[in-house]
Formats: structure tokens, C-alpha cells, sequence
């Protein structure tokens, strides 16, 4: 039976998905695709390299891959119908006074919640309901603490997969509900950090800055892993993701001092540390960590601090020379947490005996000498806190890289307590200046755009303006699909996935199937929320600090911070799903729940016409963290608003 063209339509696609292909239930999705694109070829290569035309039934039939095929023509339809009929609701939220801020809300019962201006209690209801529908549910293993990258099982790459980063992000939410499990994370990514691979690149880093600052891709350390068996995967070859490696840092450090110092129940306590090897495999890798990002950003030729490691950032693509200012910030915060373990206060107390074994063996540490110097880590923290500042506050404009300058990475930075000025109002002016330029560039309508547009040499020399070509336009469709679409011949036939793509013809490779205008639309506006809560509430401690006084620009700062982070948390918010919707590859998608990205599909009865569906890795474990996170900072602003 053929489905009609309803909006009910793709989920009854999705459901009607055969267990076993037949000629008949190969009907629907080859109609839908010939009647639609007028097409009566498309043409892909089977694993044996033999040219099948999935819309031909017979075709399919006869290839012993029949299975995967028409699994994956019933997904292309089922997204491009869904793009068909979807039409989320779009609200303008006006607070008094101020411009609106009209946008998509993909959730009918979050749209009739949202509000432009909240009370705190109005918040923390709204916040209870969205704990309630399931919105910050996390799937943690008991067995080794860690937190799934991605809920979603159909693109491995992301489930099986164990990043640095998110693990770090994750454990913003982790600590808070699942305090327990924080400590076992930890052990996990200390036992990769201590795989010989990994021992090998620190220790050719610590020697040879050269090794990791000129050698290929690869020479580094690594930020992704299977957790089952603790090894890099073989296929990421790009070791230069350096803010991983600086979160890290931070959060070893700061589990320590708060479990033995202030008993939090997330912490390393004296009774999780009374394993020696544990505790060794602890203090092992804080002093790699420290070490490997002393290094690196050290000047080989001249033996100054730099901070001008190449780093591929966040994103994992094509490394920029000079480092990258996020990067640089995520080690900042790593060495200023080190400082604290090393050089804060130590009152007296059994736990504080452990704490100072803590810090001999950290020193004792072959490549650790220099941590005995607090003077030496001082000038580390100053050196990246200056470069961060050229970048934010004396250039024309917040820049992350000279290379390319506008990324929503930079947002990550107004979430810190970097002092980009010495005077509390300046800095957060600061702060603001740099979520402006965010806002004006790269925020759009269902999230926010990784970088902006900027220019890239090709293996030829010539200058080629690129874009965010990751989960673009069709991303997840067939490759002959997405060229159809295009009206193209000639450009990539790959599946990229989610696979390593840091060379530049790599990156110019994947891009020749995708559209400037049609990029992914992340759920970073989360950050930007939490950002300008952050600024609020340093503001709020230099008044109560008597650092200065509640005058009324204060307040007025104050004010348009608070104002700020809610329009970006209703914008985190419209973003979370609703019943009934179907993903950019075809499948169904789970409604509460926080997408990685919102990405484009073209319409099935209008293929010019392209139509934002949740992303293939929704939920993603970061943006549930992310969203958590802004929340909680958002109600602490709220509070010193209402005091």
C-alpha cells in the first residue's frame, strides 16, 4: 500500500519498515522517490563495488546486500517525507521593552510554557516538569561511571565511541545526579591515558615539542576512545584536540581537592584513594597532563611559552597553527585547577596529610620538577590569559583563530572566570562583546552555527572559501541522492558519517556535496545562555566583594544579562523534541529529547525546499550536560536579581 502524502505520513513509513525485504514492500519508498524527483536511476555501489539501481526492485533483489539497501531506501524516504510536512510551531516571545526574538519551538508543550521574562519559582517549575518528562536522563554505567556519548544507536562512530571532552562536559550533570559514578569516570580515562600509545606520545611531546608541533596528524595525544578496550580508534587519526586534555586536567584536580578537602560526594575521597595504584595512576596522569601542555606551547627554537600549539579545537577537523583560543583557555583552566592542587590552602586534617602525599608525588614525577615552582605555573596561567586577551579583547573583533575567526567555541570562554580585564564592569563587557558577535554571526533559527564562513588554502594554493560542511544539507541520504538533488555529476560519493575528516581534502571533499546557507544548527545557544549568567553573577560577587559599587550601570548590566540568558534558554529549549517526529536519516526520533544538531533535509514534493529535521545523535549526552548546566546558572542570576 502506497502512504499518502499527509503529515502522519513518514512515521508511518518509519513504522512500516520491513524486518525482510520483498519485492512488495519495496513499492512504497521507490514510488515515493520516482514520482516525486522524476527520477527512474540512482545508482550505488554495493560493499562487493557492484552499481545497483535501488529504484529498481528487481535491482535490489538481486544483490545479497538486498537488507541494508532497502533499509536504507525506506530511511531516505521516510526523512525527505518527514521534511515534507513538518512545521514546528514559531513563537515570538517580546519581552517589555526589549526587540523580540521569534524562532521555531519543536515541542507543543514546551511552546505553551515558554515565557519571555520568568520569576525564579516560574523557572525552577519549568525545570522540574522538564526533569519530570525525562529531558536530563543520562544512560551511565554502572560497572566504569561513564555516560554514553549518544543515545541513539544507529551511527556507532558516536554510541561506541568515548571522547575526552564530552566525558569531561558530561560530568557537569553526572556530579549533581550521579555523584558516585564521577570518580569511576575518571579511573576510565586515566587507564587511557596510561595505554603505552599514549605514554609514548607525552613522553616524545615532553622531550620534543617539535614531535607534536610539526609532526603529522597523528603525533599527539590521543582524545577518543572504545572503552572496552581502551585504545585510540585506528581510524582518528587527528591527536590534536588540545582542550580535551586541558578539561581533563581540571577535573582530576578538582576532584581531588573537593573530595579531601570539602567531602563532596563526587570527590576522590581518602577511602577511594587508599589504593595505591589507583592513587599513582591519578597522580601519573595529572602530571603528564600538566607536562604535555607545558611543553607543547613552549617554543622549541626559543624556549618561551607561545600557547601556539596547532590544535584542531572542538570541532576535530583540519589543526590551525597558533593554537586556537578556546584551546588555549581549556588548558588555562586546567593549570589554574593544577595551581590550586598544588599551592592552595591545606589545613590541617587527615585528609589534608593524604593531599600533601598528593603533591609530592605529583612533584616527585619525572617530567615534574618544574611543579614545585609557583612562580613557574603562575607564568604558565599569565602567559595564556594574555594570549587570550590579544584574541578577545584587543582584536577588532573575538577571534578563535587568525585562520578562522568567528566559532562557537569562543562561548565556551564567557562560561569561565577568565579576567579579560581587571575591572569587574570592563569585563563583562567584555564577555557581552564577545556573545554579541556570536549572536550577529552564527546564531540561527533551530541553534547555533559551529564557525562562520572563512577562507582555507587547497592543495593547489589557492584560497577557497569553505564552510561548516559537517552533518550538511542530505548529509545522511544516499550519496547519489544527495547528487541528484544537487543536479550534479561530478563530487564526493562517500558516506563521511561521522568519521575523521582533518585533512584539507578531506574537508573539501565532504563539502562538495553540501550547500552554504544549509549548515547544521547546534545546540551550543545553551552555552551562550550559561554565559551571560556566568557574567551576572561575577558582577553580583564584585558588588557584594566591595569590589565595586551596585551603581546603575551595574544593574542595568545585570538586568540585560539576565534578559539575555533567558531568550538563549528559551532558545535551548525550543530546540528539545516532540511526539511523533522523524530524524535527518529516516529513523524516529525520541520525543524530550536534546539533538545534537537540527540538520536540513530537502522535501520530498518540493526538493528545492529544505526543511530543519533533530539530528542522527539525538540524544547527545554534552547538550543534555550543556542544558543543565545553563539552567542552574540561570536560576542562580535569577536569584541575585530577585534579592
Amino acid at each position: 500500500m502506497i502512504p499518502n502524502m499527509t503529515p502522519g505520513a513518514a512515521a508511518q513509513l518509519v513504522s512500516s519498515t520491513p524486518q525482510k525485504t520483498t519485492l512488495s514492500n519495496l513499492e512504497t519508498p521507490i514510488f515515493l522517490l520516482k514520482s516525486n524527483l522524476h527520477i527512474d536511476r540512482l545508482m550505488v555501489e554495493d560493499d562487493d563495488g557492484r552499481s545497483i539501481n535501488v529504484l529498481s526492485s528487481a535491482d535490489i533483489m538481486r544483490s545479497k546486500y538486498a537488507e541494508t539497501i532497502s533499509g536504507e531506501l525506506f530511511d531516505n524516504a521516510a526523512a525527505m517525507l518527514s521534511a515534507s510536512h513538518y512545521k514546528p510551531v514559531r513563537l515570538l516571545l517580546m519581552p517589555e521593552g526589549a526587540r523580540g526574538s521569534s524562532f521555531p519551538v519543536h515541542n507543543s508543550e514546551i511552546a505553551y510554557r515558554l515565557q519571555s521574562r520568568y520569576t525564579l519559582r516560574q523557572f525552577c517549575d519549568l525545570e522540574n516538569w522538564l526533569y519530570q518528562m525525562g529531558v536530563f536522563s543520562l544512560m551511565v554505567s554502572k560497572d566504569n561511571g561513564l555516560v554514553r556519548t549518544c543515545g541513539a544507536d544507529e551511527n556507532p562512530e558516536m554510541s561506541i565511541r568515548q571522547w575526552i571532552t564530552d566525558t569531561c562536559r558530561c560530568g557537569d550533570i553526572q556530579r549533581k545526579m550521579y555523584p558516585a559514578s564521577w570518580p569511576k569516570a575518571l579511573m576510565m580515562l586515566a587507564r587511557f591515558y596510561r595505554q603505552a600509545i599514549e605514554v609514548d606520545a607525552f613522553e616524545h611531546s615532553i622531550r620534543d615539542p617539535r614531535w607534536y608541533r610539526q609532526g603529522p596528524l597523528e603525533n599527539g595525544v590521543a582524545h577518543v576512545f572504545f572503552p572496552s578496550t581502551f585504545e585510540r580508534d585506528p581510524d582518528y587519526n587527528n591527536s590534536k584536540r588540545l582542550e580535551s586534555h586541558g578539561l581533563a586536567l581540571k577535573s582530576y584536580c578538582d576532584t581531588l581537592v573537593e573530595g579531601l578537602q570539602y567531602n563532596a560526594p563526587w570527590g576522590f575521597d581518602e577511602k577511594f584513594l587508599s589504593n595505591r595504584s589507583e592513587l599513582a595512576l591519578i597522580t601519573d596522569t595529572i602530571a603528564y597532563l600538566a607536562s604535555y601542555i607545558r611543553a607543547i606551547n613552549t617554543n622549541p627554537d626559543t624556549g618561551e611559552i607561545d600557547f601556539s600549539a596547532p590544535s584542531c579545537g572542538n570541532w576535530e577537523e583540519v589543526p590551525f597553527a597558533g593554537g586556537l583560543t578556546w584551546d588555549i583557555e581549556a588548558m588555562r583552566q586546567g593549570l589554574m585547577s593544577l595551581y590550586r592542587l598544588m599551592f592552595g590552602p591545606c589545613p590541617d586534617g587527615v585528609n589534608n596529610v593524604m593531599l600533601v602525599q598528593i603533591r609530592c608525588a605529583i612533584a616527585s614525577h619525572k617530567h615534574s620538577s618544574w611543579m614545585s615552582s609557583e612562580r613557574e605555573l603562575i607564568r604558565l596561567i599569565e602567559a595564556a590569559r594574555q594570549k587570550v586577551i590579544q584574541r578577545i579583547v584587543q582584536a577588532d573583533t573575538p577571534c578563535e583563530s587568525p585562520f578562522r575567526e568567528i566559532d562557537a567555541s569562543l562561548a565556551f570562554i564567557t562560561t569561565c572566570n577568565t579576567i579579560l580585564a581587571s575591572n569587574p564592569i570592563e569585563n563583562a563587557r567584555h564577555h557581552f562583546r564577545l556573545l554579541f558577535a556570536l549572536e550577529e554571526s552564527i546564531v540561527r533559527d533551530n541553534g547555533i552555527l559551529r564557525y562562520a564562513p572563512f577562507e582555507m588554502e587547497d592543495k593547489t594554493g589557492e584560497m577557497r572559501r569553505v564552510f561548516d560542511n559537517y552533518l550538511g544539507d542530505n548529509y545522511w541520504l544516499m550519496p547519489s541522492l544527495r547528487a541528484s538533488l544537487l543536479g550534479k555529476t561530478n563530487g564526493s560519493r562517500k558516506k563521511f558519517k561521522s568519521l575523521d575528516c582533518s585533512t584539507t581534502d578531506k574537508f573539501i571533499e565532504r563539502g562538495s556535496m553540501a550547500r552554504e546557507g544549509y549548515e547544521a544548527e547546534w545546540c551550543w545557544v545553551s552555552t551562550i545562555s550559561e554565559g551571560y549568567s556566568t557574567q551576572v553573577l561575577a558582577l553580583d560577587y564584585a558588588v557584594k566583594n566591595g569590589d565595586i559599587q551596585d551603581s546603575a550601570e551595574v544593574k542595568e548590566l545585570m538586568r540585560m544579562g539576565v534578559e539575555k540568558a533567558t531568550e538563549y534558554m528559551n532558545r535551548a529549549l525550543a530546540r528539545i523534541t516532540g511526539d511523533g517526529m522523524v530524524k535527518s536519516n529516516g529513523k524516529a526520533c525520541p520525543a524530550f529529547a536534546v539533538p545534537e544538531a537540527y540538520e536540513y533535509v530537502s522535501s520530498l514534493k518540493e526538493p528545492r525546499t529544505l526543511v530543519a529535521l533533530p539530528g542522527v545523535h539525538t540524544p547527545l549526552s554534552w547538550a543534555v550536560s550543556s542544558l543543565h548546566v545553563a539552567c542552574e546558572k540561570l536560576k542562580q542570576a535569577m536569584k541575585t536579581m530577585e534579592q
